[in-house]
């Protein structure tokens, strides 16, 4: 079901008919609310297309020689207060390449799926191709303005991802606009 949903989504991301990132938008119609792209992200302007080549990226993992990913089981007591169930931990070399560390305590992905943990793991999984740059110049560039915010926040932050938590959940407000049909005022 998540990925006929996300699937429906990338469709009218790519048409050009999605939502703008932060407008509040009246009208029922994609064409209405896609008028309001492109719009910005800190400094960087986000169009339809731009999310949809993430979310591309992030379905193309697994198929693509270009980008490695590692996921590490890690216990609950080794996860980050801030993110108990799965993390996107940085690049590191493993045996000579590029590598993006996921954390991910496996315990916490028991079985039934659900969206929220669909959700949690799709938002580690774009943090890392965008850290990667698998998923382009703009979404690296991205990321690490969202990585210096966040190595700024003092030592007692509760959430020293707090930055980059922020991207994933707008794209997901993003996705959820698109699915969620808007009501038309009245007239």
């Amino acid at each position: 079901m998540m990925r006929f949903v996300l699937a429906a989504a990338l469709a009218l991301l790519v048409a050009g008919t999605a939502p703008a990132l932060s407008a509040k938008t009246a009208s029922s119609t994609p064409a209405a609310r896609a008028s309001a792209f492109p719009t910005s992200l800190d400094a960087f302007q986000i169009s339809g297309p731009d999310i949809a080549r993430l979310l591309r990226a992030v379905d193309a993992v697994d198929k693509s020689p270009a980008i490695v990913l590692q996921i590490d089981a890690k216990t609950a007591a080794d996860m980050p207060a801030y993110d108990p169930a799965i993390h996107y931990a940085g690049l590191a070399h493993v045996k000579g390449k590029k590598t993006g560390l996921i954390w991910m305590d496996p315990s916490a992905f028991a079985p039934p799926m659900n969206d929220a943990k669909v959700r949690l793991y799709r938002g580690a999984m774009m943090l890392a191709v965008m850290d990667y740059g698998f998923a382009g110049a703009k979404w690296k560039a991205i990321y690490d303005v969202a990585a210096r915010a966040d190595a700024a926040l003092g030592d007692d932050a509760s959430d020293r991802y707090r930055s980059r938590h922020a991207i994933v959940r707008t794209i997901y407000r993003t996705v959820d606009d698109i699915r969620t049909p808007k009501a038309s005022p009245p007239p």
